[in-house]
Protein backbone atom coordinates (compact mmCIF):
# COMPACT_ATOMS: atom_id res chain seq x y z
CA UNK A 1 0.00 0.00 0.00
CA UNK A 2 1.09 3.58 -0.65
CA UNK A 3 1.04 4.51 3.03
CA UNK A 4 3.40 1.63 3.81
CA UNK A 5 5.78 2.62 1.01
CA UNK A 6 5.96 6.21 2.24
CA UNK A 7 6.19 5.48 5.96
CA UNK A 8 9.85 4.45 6.10
CA UNK A 9 11.04 7.36 3.98
CA UNK A 10 9.05 9.91 5.98
CA UNK A 11 9.80 8.62 9.46
CA UNK A 12 12.78 10.82 10.38
CA UNK A 13 12.29 13.88 8.19
CA UNK A 14 11.67 17.47 9.38
CA UNK A 15 8.20 17.19 7.83
CA UNK A 16 7.40 14.15 9.98
CA UNK A 17 8.67 15.91 13.09
CA UNK A 18 6.57 18.98 12.29
CA UNK A 19 3.44 16.86 11.80
CA UNK A 20 4.05 15.05 15.08
CA UNK A 21 4.36 18.42 16.84
CA UNK A 22 1.20 19.78 15.20
CA UNK A 23 3.09 22.41 13.19
CA UNK A 24 2.05 23.34 9.62
CA UNK A 25 3.61 21.46 6.71
CA UNK A 26 3.28 22.39 3.03
CA UNK A 27 3.74 19.74 0.32
CA UNK A 28 5.64 20.71 -2.85
CA UNK A 29 5.97 18.97 -6.21
CA UNK A 30 9.15 18.10 -8.12
CA UNK A 31 7.88 18.13 -11.72
CA UNK A 32 8.39 21.89 -11.72
CA UNK A 33 12.01 21.26 -10.68
CA UNK A 34 12.76 18.53 -13.23
CA UNK A 35 10.66 19.59 -16.22
CA UNK A 36 9.49 23.15 -15.61
CA UNK A 37 12.93 24.76 -15.99
CA UNK A 38 16.29 23.75 -17.49
CA UNK A 39 18.72 22.16 -15.06
CA UNK A 40 20.06 23.51 -12.69
CA UNK A 41 17.62 26.44 -12.76
CA UNK A 42 14.83 24.10 -11.72
CA UNK A 43 16.73 23.11 -8.60
CA UNK A 44 17.11 26.77 -7.67
CA UNK A 45 13.37 27.23 -8.14
CA UNK A 46 12.71 24.24 -5.87
CA UNK A 47 15.00 25.64 -3.17
CA UNK A 48 13.33 29.04 -3.46
CA UNK A 49 9.90 27.40 -3.04
CA UNK A 50 11.07 25.70 0.14
CA UNK A 51 12.49 28.95 1.48
CA UNK A 52 9.20 30.75 0.78
CA UNK A 53 7.37 28.12 2.83
CA UNK A 54 9.84 28.51 5.70
CA UNK A 55 9.51 32.28 5.50
CA UNK A 56 5.77 31.92 6.06
CA UNK A 57 6.38 29.88 9.22
CA UNK A 58 5.73 26.38 7.86
CA UNK A 59 7.88 23.34 7.06
CA UNK A 60 8.31 22.42 3.38
CA UNK A 61 7.90 18.80 2.29
CA UNK A 62 9.16 18.46 -1.28
CA UNK A 63 8.00 15.06 -2.54
CA UNK A 64 9.78 12.84 -5.04
CA UNK A 65 10.91 9.28 -5.66
CA UNK A 66 14.57 8.26 -5.38
CA UNK A 67 16.58 5.24 -4.27
CA UNK A 68 13.51 3.04 -4.25
CA UNK A 69 11.64 5.27 -1.79
CA UNK A 70 8.79 7.77 -2.01
CA UNK A 71 10.43 10.61 -0.10
CA UNK A 72 8.50 13.26 1.82
CA UNK A 73 11.12 15.95 2.21
CA UNK A 74 14.31 16.04 0.13
CA UNK A 75 17.80 17.16 1.06
CA UNK A 76 19.54 19.70 -1.18
CA UNK A 77 21.71 16.94 -2.64
CA UNK A 78 18.65 14.79 -3.37
CA UNK A 79 16.82 17.70 -4.99
CA UNK A 80 19.81 18.31 -7.27
CA UNK A 81 19.22 14.87 -8.86
CA UNK A 82 15.87 15.98 -10.30
CA UNK A 83 16.61 16.96 -13.90
CA UNK A 84 14.97 16.27 -17.26
CA UNK A 85 15.83 12.56 -17.03
CA UNK A 86 13.49 12.11 -14.06
CA UNK A 87 10.24 10.26 -14.71
CA UNK A 88 7.07 12.32 -14.45
CA UNK A 89 4.84 10.72 -11.83
CA UNK A 90 1.10 10.89 -11.46
CA UNK A 91 -0.68 8.87 -8.75
CA UNK A 92 -0.56 5.60 -10.73
CA UNK A 93 3.20 5.85 -11.37
CA UNK A 94 4.55 6.21 -7.84
CA UNK A 95 4.87 2.54 -6.92
CA UNK A 96 6.37 1.38 -10.21
CA UNK A 97 8.97 4.15 -10.13
CA UNK A 98 9.97 3.28 -6.56
CA UNK A 99 10.30 -0.41 -7.44
CA UNK A 100 12.43 0.36 -10.50
CA UNK A 101 14.81 2.53 -8.46
CA UNK A 102 14.40 5.45 -10.86
CA UNK A 103 14.28 9.13 -9.95
CA UNK A 104 10.69 10.30 -10.27
CA UNK A 105 9.31 13.84 -10.22
CA UNK A 106 5.82 14.21 -8.78
CA UNK A 107 2.96 16.05 -10.44
CA UNK A 108 0.23 17.77 -8.43
CA UNK A 109 -1.76 14.52 -8.56
CA UNK A 110 1.23 12.49 -7.41
CA UNK A 111 1.88 14.82 -4.50
CA UNK A 112 -1.76 14.71 -3.43
CA UNK A 113 -1.74 10.91 -3.40
CA UNK A 114 1.26 10.93 -1.06
CA UNK A 115 -0.13 13.79 1.02
CA UNK A 116 -3.32 11.85 1.60
CA UNK A 117 -1.34 8.79 2.70
CA UNK A 118 0.81 10.59 5.28
CA UNK A 119 -1.62 13.21 6.56
CA UNK A 120 -0.39 16.39 4.87
CA UNK A 121 -3.21 18.93 4.52
CA UNK A 122 -1.66 21.77 2.49
CA UNK A 123 0.10 22.01 -0.88
CA UNK A 124 1.60 24.89 -2.83
CA UNK A 125 2.24 24.81 -6.57
CA UNK A 126 2.23 26.86 -9.77
CA UNK A 127 -0.54 25.68 -12.08
CA UNK A 128 -2.70 22.59 -11.76
CA UNK A 129 -3.42 20.23 -14.66
CA UNK A 130 -6.86 20.07 -16.22
CA UNK A 131 -8.69 19.50 -19.48
CA UNK A 132 -6.53 19.79 -22.60
CA UNK A 133 -7.65 21.79 -25.60
CA UNK A 134 -9.53 19.78 -28.19
CA UNK A 135 -11.31 17.64 -25.59
CA UNK A 136 -12.91 15.14 -26.12
CA UNK A 137 -10.72 14.47 -29.16
CA UNK A 138 -8.44 13.32 -27.60
CA UNK A 139 -10.07 12.76 -24.17
CA UNK A 140 -7.04 14.12 -22.32
CA UNK A 141 -7.85 15.13 -18.73
CA UNK A 142 -5.17 15.43 -16.07
CA UNK A 143 -5.23 13.05 -13.10
CA UNK A 144 -4.70 16.17 -10.98
CA UNK A 145 -8.46 16.78 -11.03
CA UNK A 146 -9.39 13.37 -9.63
CA UNK A 147 -6.70 13.75 -6.96
CA UNK A 148 -8.05 17.17 -6.00
CA UNK A 149 -11.47 15.60 -5.46
CA UNK A 150 -10.21 12.64 -3.42
CA UNK A 151 -7.46 14.14 -1.22
CA UNK A 152 -8.41 16.26 1.83
CA UNK A 153 -5.76 18.85 0.95
CA UNK A 154 -5.97 22.62 0.41
CA UNK A 155 -4.00 23.54 -2.72
CA UNK A 156 -2.72 27.09 -3.17
CA UNK A 157 -1.95 27.67 -6.85
CA UNK A 158 -2.11 30.22 -9.67
CA UNK A 159 -5.02 28.42 -11.35
CA UNK A 160 -4.92 25.91 -14.19
CA UNK A 161 -2.06 25.99 -16.69
CA UNK A 162 -2.74 28.53 -19.43
CA UNK A 163 -2.18 26.00 -22.23
CA UNK A 164 -5.30 24.11 -21.12
CA UNK A 165 -8.98 24.54 -21.96
CA UNK A 166 -9.78 26.79 -19.00
CA UNK A 167 -13.61 26.82 -19.27
CA UNK A 168 -13.70 23.02 -19.63
CA UNK A 169 -11.36 22.67 -16.66
CA UNK A 170 -13.69 24.83 -14.57
CA UNK A 171 -16.63 22.68 -15.60
CA UNK A 172 -14.79 19.53 -14.52
CA UNK A 173 -13.86 21.13 -11.19
CA UNK A 174 -17.52 21.91 -10.62
CA UNK A 175 -18.63 18.41 -11.62
CA UNK A 176 -16.15 16.86 -9.19
CA UNK A 177 -17.32 19.15 -6.39
CA UNK A 178 -13.96 20.87 -5.93
CA UNK A 179 -14.31 24.33 -4.33
CA UNK A 180 -12.43 27.09 -6.18
CA UNK A 181 -11.54 30.22 -4.23
CA UNK A 182 -10.21 32.81 -6.66
CA UNK A 183 -7.74 35.22 -5.12
CA UNK A 184 -5.15 35.40 -7.89
CA UNK A 185 -4.82 36.36 -11.53
CA UNK A 186 -5.18 32.79 -12.78
CA UNK A 187 -8.57 32.37 -11.14
CA UNK A 188 -9.65 35.82 -12.30
CA UNK A 189 -8.76 34.81 -15.86
CA UNK A 190 -10.95 31.72 -15.45
CA UNK A 191 -13.89 33.90 -14.44
CA UNK A 192 -13.35 36.19 -17.43
CA UNK A 193 -13.11 33.26 -19.86
CA UNK A 194 -16.44 32.00 -18.55
CA UNK A 195 -18.14 35.31 -19.29
CA UNK A 196 -17.99 36.79 -15.82
CA UNK A 197 -16.13 39.75 -14.39
CA UNK A 198 -14.02 40.50 -11.35
CA UNK A 199 -15.09 43.25 -8.99
CA UNK A 200 -14.02 44.48 -5.58
CA UNK A 201 -16.34 43.04 -2.94
CA UNK A 202 -17.69 45.03 -0.03
CA UNK A 203 -16.69 42.27 2.35
CA UNK A 204 -13.55 40.13 2.05
CA UNK A 205 -14.00 36.40 1.52
CA UNK A 206 -10.67 35.41 3.05
CA UNK A 207 -8.67 36.07 6.16
CA UNK A 208 -8.57 35.12 9.82
CA UNK A 209 -11.91 35.03 11.60
CA UNK A 210 -13.71 33.38 14.48
CA UNK A 211 -16.02 30.48 13.67
CA UNK A 212 -18.69 29.06 15.93
CA UNK A 213 -20.09 25.68 14.88
CA UNK A 214 -23.58 24.96 16.15
CA UNK A 215 -24.08 21.22 16.55
CA UNK A 216 -21.64 18.73 15.03
CA UNK A 217 -21.43 20.58 11.71
CA UNK A 218 -22.34 17.50 9.70
CA UNK A 219 -20.20 16.26 6.82
CA UNK A 220 -19.55 19.76 5.45
CA UNK A 221 -17.59 20.98 8.47
CA UNK A 222 -16.81 17.70 10.18
CA UNK A 223 -15.43 15.86 7.16
CA UNK A 224 -16.29 12.41 5.87
CA UNK A 225 -16.45 9.71 8.56
CA UNK A 226 -13.01 8.23 7.85
CA UNK A 227 -11.27 11.61 7.62
CA UNK A 228 -13.08 12.84 10.73
CA UNK A 229 -11.95 9.79 12.69
CA UNK A 230 -8.38 10.05 11.37
CA UNK A 231 -8.22 13.71 12.43
CA UNK A 232 -9.36 12.73 15.92
CA UNK A 233 -6.73 9.98 16.09
CA UNK A 234 -4.01 12.39 14.98
CA UNK A 235 -5.10 14.77 17.75
CA UNK A 236 -4.53 11.91 20.21
CA UNK A 237 -0.95 11.57 18.96
CA UNK A 238 -1.58 8.51 16.77
CA UNK A 239 0.09 9.58 13.54
CA UNK A 240 0.64 6.26 11.76
CA UNK A 241 -2.71 4.54 12.23
CA UNK A 242 -4.98 3.86 9.26
CA UNK A 243 -8.77 3.75 9.25
CA UNK A 244 -10.68 1.35 7.04
CA UNK A 245 -14.42 1.02 7.15
CA UNK A 246 -17.47 -0.67 5.71
CA UNK A 247 -20.84 0.97 6.34
CA UNK A 248 -21.11 1.30 10.16
CA UNK A 249 -17.95 -0.66 10.99
CA UNK A 250 -14.56 1.06 11.40
CA UNK A 251 -11.29 -0.83 11.76
CA UNK A 252 -8.33 1.12 13.05
CA UNK A 253 -5.07 -0.52 12.01
CA UNK A 254 -2.34 0.21 14.54
CA UNK A 255 1.37 -0.35 13.71
CA UNK A 256 3.69 -1.69 16.39
CA UNK A 257 5.29 1.70 16.99
CA UNK A 258 2.00 3.08 18.31
CA UNK A 259 0.58 0.08 20.20
CA UNK A 260 1.35 1.50 23.64
CA UNK A 261 -0.30 4.83 22.91
CA UNK A 262 -3.29 3.10 21.32
CA UNK A 263 -3.85 1.04 24.47
CA UNK A 264 -3.55 4.14 26.65
CA UNK A 265 -6.07 6.04 24.51
CA UNK A 266 -8.44 3.16 23.72
CA UNK A 267 -11.46 4.75 25.44
CA UNK A 268 -10.90 8.04 23.62
CA UNK A 269 -10.44 6.16 20.34
CA UNK A 270 -13.74 4.32 20.71
CA UNK A 271 -15.49 7.57 21.63
CA UNK A 272 -14.03 9.28 18.55
CA UNK A 273 -15.33 6.47 16.38
CA UNK A 274 -18.81 6.91 17.78
CA UNK A 275 -18.67 10.69 17.20
CA UNK A 276 -17.68 10.06 13.59
CA UNK A 277 -20.88 8.06 13.14
CA UNK A 278 -19.64 4.48 13.36
CA UNK A 279 -21.72 1.93 15.26
CA UNK A 280 -18.85 -0.57 15.59
CA UNK A 281 -15.19 0.28 16.19
CA UNK A 282 -12.33 -2.23 16.35
CA UNK A 283 -8.60 -1.88 16.99
CA UNK A 284 -6.50 -4.11 14.76
CA UNK A 285 -3.16 -4.45 16.54
CA UNK A 286 -1.48 -6.45 13.78
CA UNK A 287 -0.61 -3.37 11.73
CA UNK A 288 -1.47 -2.63 8.13
CA UNK A 289 -3.21 -5.30 6.09
CA UNK A 290 -4.53 -5.74 2.58
CA UNK A 291 -7.65 -7.34 1.21
CA UNK A 292 -11.33 -7.34 2.07
CA UNK A 293 -12.22 -5.72 5.36
CA UNK A 294 -15.01 -8.23 5.91
CA UNK A 295 -12.66 -11.18 5.44
CA UNK A 296 -10.03 -9.84 7.82
CA UNK A 297 -12.08 -8.40 10.66
CA UNK A 298 -14.78 -9.94 12.85
CA UNK A 299 -17.40 -7.47 14.03
CA UNK A 300 -16.37 -6.16 17.43
CA UNK A 301 -18.26 -3.47 19.25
Amino acid sequence: MLADAVAAAARHTPARAALDDGRPVVALETTIVAHGFPHPDGVEVGLAMEQAVRGAGATPATIGVADGLIKVGLSDDELARFDSTARKLGPRDLASCAVSGSVGATTVGGVLAVARAVGLRFMGTGGIGGVHRGYPHPPDVSADLVSLASAPVVVACSGAKSLLDIPATMEHLETLGIPVLGICYGMQAMAKDLGGKVEVAEKGEFGRTDLTVVGDGGTLLGGLPREQLEDALHALGLRQVRVRYHEQLARIEVPKAELERAFAERDAILAAGKRAGFTFVALDLAGYKQGSLNQLLPVVE
